[in-house]
């Protein structure tokens, strides 16, 4: 198995599902996908005492996210690739999640001790259409930050907490504690 970066590092792997715009993903199995989008899994590794957010997007080291173009995923997998190390245009990603271990609720629904800094911010509930996908969740606004100007910074990717993704393909629905979604990928979005 390849590994992107070597393997005397402080941080940790963070295993997590990539859903892929359709075009990508048709590319990448080689055949038509009529149901919608496409799915990796695999980790990314995030540096000590970072949030997956803060990693997909650049910060908080100050490199703007459009900067980092391609994001690495190690032990990737999809169709035929099994296990290998790829970069993934952070453009064909519409959101990424991350798949806990043996936790039922994982982290943004449950008490306790969190493991990454913390700031409690002011919630707005948010219905956001995307290809092939509806969700519904929270985003997390500073107290001085209106709702545009959270859409409108400067980060690609925006954190959705108790997330509930319905697919439009599949009709299936499933609960997530959080996501980090593509701002270029959102047709529209709503307060609810």
């Amino acid at each position: 198995m390849s590994k992107i970066s070597n393997s005397t590092r402080d941080g940790k792997l963070i295993r997590v599902e990539i859903i892929l715009d359709k075009y990508i993903s048709d590319s990448i199995r080689g055949v038509g996908n009529k149901k919608g989008l496409g799915k990796l899994v695999g980790h990314i590794y995030c540096l000590p005492k970072r949030r997956l957010i803060d990693q997909i997007n650049g910060f908080p080291s100050g490199i703007k996210s459009d900067y980092i173009a391609f994001l690495p995923l190690e032990e990737a997998k999809m169709g035929t690739n099994n296990g290998s190390a790829i970069f993934i245009n952070k453009k064909s990603i519409v959101f990424i999640s991350e798949i806990f271990e043996n936790e039922s609720k994982g982290l943004g629904l449950k008490d306790g001790q969190v493991n990454y800094p913390f700031v409690k911010k002011p919630i707005i509930r948010v219905k956001i259409e995307v290809p092939f996908y509806t969700i519904t969740g929270d985003l997390h606004c500073a107290s001085s930050q209106r709702f545009i100007d959270l859409l409108d910074e400067g980060k690609r990717f925006l954190a959705v907490t108790k997330a509930e993704i319905f697919s439009t393909s599949s009709n299936k629905k499933q609960e997530i504690s959080f996501l980090a979604l593509n701002k270029e990928q959102i047709v529209f979005l709503e307060e609810v």
